[in-house]
């Protein structure tokens, strides 16, 4: 969490199947409040749950570079809510890939 959120170079991350769960979902969503660079985020596969989940949306409303974000197994009202969190923001969209 600590080196994404200081990250001045990296642009993509895949985390896909890394088990990260809800506590690396939290890391990870404190990290994209103030990361500036990554652009492609992949968190498939990592049983992240609603809670996770939601930290991650709330991020994205804070978050303006991360353009394509990657996701499977997110529950169907979970993906609404994070494409709605980072709709909120004129001018910005956000590409959602279901694997």
């Amino acid at each position: 969490g600590k080196a994404l959120k200081s990250n001045s170079t990296l642009t993509t991350l895949d985390l896909n199947r890394n088990n990260i769960g809800d506590s690396g979902a939290g890391l990870i969503g404190k990290a994209l409040k103030s990361n500036s660079t990554l652009s492609t985020l992949n968190l498939s596969c990592n049983n992240i749950e609603d809670f996770g989940a939601g930290i991650i949306g709330l991020a994205l409303m804070s978050n303006f570079t991360l353009t394509f974000f990657y996701y499977f197994y997110f529950a169907t009202f979970i993906y609404y809510f994070l494409e709605g969190a980072y709709k909120n923001h004129e001018g910005i969209s956000i590409s959602f890939i279901s694997l």
